[in-house]
């Protein structure tokens, strides 16, 4: 689930400015503004964290719920670039960088936080955030490959995937649990 996160909050944060240059044709200077946009977004995502862990205790079923949501949403970033629709493929990205940032902050700050009288938080938090910068790492080089050879839109269908598959390990691990 961190290598999902951060292959997409920060390939998002890497990747948008040459996006909205290439695929909207906007200044530099406006797209690199607009993105300084998305961790401000972001700021708000561990609230919003904290808020639905006091709704839905379960870390995989959050995290989950919160990949559902941002698949349907790149869906919604991919009809945006294919529709050449600028402020819907925008607020798409927000949204996603939202998401994703919530689910980063549950994976690194609150599970371990959780964790704390069972194991050495301080030890999984680590181990957790090490996951997630390997998908930080995935994002810069495997995200601007694909784009380098199939175009932006590839991208989001892999990001797309990602969601898809981080889902379907929830599912396989909600059926197992309920088994247990």
């Amino acid at each position: 689930y961190g290598i999902a996160t951060n292959l997409i909050k920060d390939g998002l944060t890497t990747w948008v400015p040459s996006i909205l240059k290439e695929q909207y044709a906007l200044d530099g200077s406006i797209s690199i503004v607009l993105t300084l946009a998305l961790p401000i977004v972001s700021i708000f995502a561990n609230a919003f964290a904290i808020k639905v862990h006091s709704k839905i205790s379960d870390f995989v079923l959050q995290c989950a719920i919160m990949f559902l949501l941002a698949g349907l949403i790149i869906g919604g970033v991919i009809a945006g670039i294919a529709l050449n629709q600028f402020i819907i493929t925008l607020i798409g990205f927000a949204a996603v960088c939202f998401l994703v940032s919530s689910c980063n902050s549950v994976i690194t700050s609150i599970f371990p936080l959780f964790m704390k009288g069972r194991v050495n938080s301080g030890l999984i938090a680590g181990i957790l955030n090490g996951f997630c910068y390997l998908g930080s790492t995935i994002s810069s080089y495997g995200l601007g490959a694909i784009a380098d050879h199939f175009g932006w839109t590839v991208v989001f269908w892999v990001l797309l995937g990602v969601c898809v598959f981080i889902c379907s390990i929830a599912v396989i691990y909600l059926f197992f649990r309920k088994k247990i």
